[in-house]
């Protein structure tokens, strides 16, 4: 079994990463020279529109973009490292059996949906225990025990009589406990949650949001949560990363980014939640004008300046601006980030 991360140790290192499409045009830059660090016990959190590349950075550092809907048409560039605990392993340059190896072991994805992920035809107590049996050496025997232990573990009501069950038998929390049960069963040091909660009630999320705390902090786990819910994000999350037109335009610890955000894109998010506060008063949420631009159609400079109050064309319309300090830990991509009358 990995052994657990020491506190603090980079489990995780993102440097310049690309996932480019391919169409008739040429390759298009989905996911466009994306960098950050992700710690052992920590959460990041990817937040940001549809369309942003939030999915498609998780599935590259899987090495799972190009599989499925886009086949071959999809490339991957940079950097992603890895420590496995034994070693280092750069992954994106990696051979795809080596990578696979590691699925599972010692990284692992819990899905947006997990209908769609758990096999149909394999009861889902053997879907736990073929991990095991796979990574740790277990006979099928001593792998279905543990596969009870890890269903009692997340909560599952029952779970003698739940481990015998197919998908389609369990409701939709339950799957979603029955996917962090598959994710976590090898005590992996990197787990990827893409929109795990999206699929979920109200009360069925915040049950297994807590497990999800509740497990990391036990195991030490480094957390990647990808989410478009910033409510989730204020629970869940260490540092945050906005992404936009397939770019981090601000990254920050979530204290900071909360009370302070310096990008329009992130101000602009903010004010678009729901608050207490703004129903008392009767404020209600400010919608961002605009969409975020297709693929392919990206404006020069920001991408963010079509939307943006602030624009200014003869600086954020020409050249794209760097991801720059604004503060130690705090990270924003806009060239008016240090101006007096920096969005709240």
């Amino acid at each position: 079994m990995t052994d657990s991360p020491e506190a603090g140790q980079i489990v995780l290192k993102v440097r310049g990463l690309r996932v480019l499409l391919h169409a008739e045009a040429g390759p298009l830059p989905a996911v466009d020279g994306v960098d950050f660090d992700l710690r052992a016990g920590r959460t990041l959190a990817l937040v940001g529109e549809s369309g942003a590349g939030k999915s498609l950075t998780s599935l590259a550092i899987m090495r799972l973009a190009g599989v499925g809907a886009h086949g071959g048409g999809v490339s991957l560039e940079g950097q992603v490292h890895l420590d496995t605990g034994q070693d280092v392993v750069e992954l994106l340059g990696a051979p795809l059996a080596q990578v696979q190896a590691l699925r599972g072991r010692a990284l692992a994805m819990v899905f947006q949906e997990p209908m769609t992920s758990l096999n149909p035809v394999f009861r889902v107590g053997w879907q736990i225990a073929e991990g095991l049996v796979r990574h740790e050496g277990l006979t099928q025997r001593q792998a279905e025990a543990r596969a009870l232990e890890l269903m009692q573990l997340v909560g599952i009501a029952d779970a003698a009589a739940r481990q015998r069950a197919y998908p389609h038998e369990l409701s939709g929390g339950m799957r979603q406990r029955v996917m962090i049960a598959m994710a976590l069963a090898c005590r992996p040091r990197l787990l990827i949650a893409d929109e795990p909660t999206t699929a979920l009630d109200v009360t069925v999320q915040a049950q297994v949001l807590a497990l999800m705390r509740r497990l990391q902090r036990e195991m030490g786990t480094a957390l990647l949560f990808i989410t478009h819910d910033l409510g989730v994000v204020a629970q869940m999350a260490d540092e945050v990363a906005v992404m936009y037109a397939g770019r981090i335009v601000e990254h920050a610890d979530v204290h900071t980014l909360f009370a302070a955000p310096r990008h329009p894109y992130t101000a602009g998010l903010l004010r678009s939640i729901p608050s207490v506060a703004g129903r008392a008063t009767g404020a209600l949420p400010e919608p961002i004008p605009g969409a975020m631009p297709r693929l392919g159609r990206w404006p020069a400079g920001c991408a963010f300046q079509p939307r943006c109050a602030r624009a200014d064309a003869a600086r954020c319309g020409v050249r794209l601006p760097a991801l720059e300090l604004a503060s130690p830990g705090h990270q924003v991509r806009c060239v008016r980030h240090g101006e007096p009358e920096a969005p709240l």
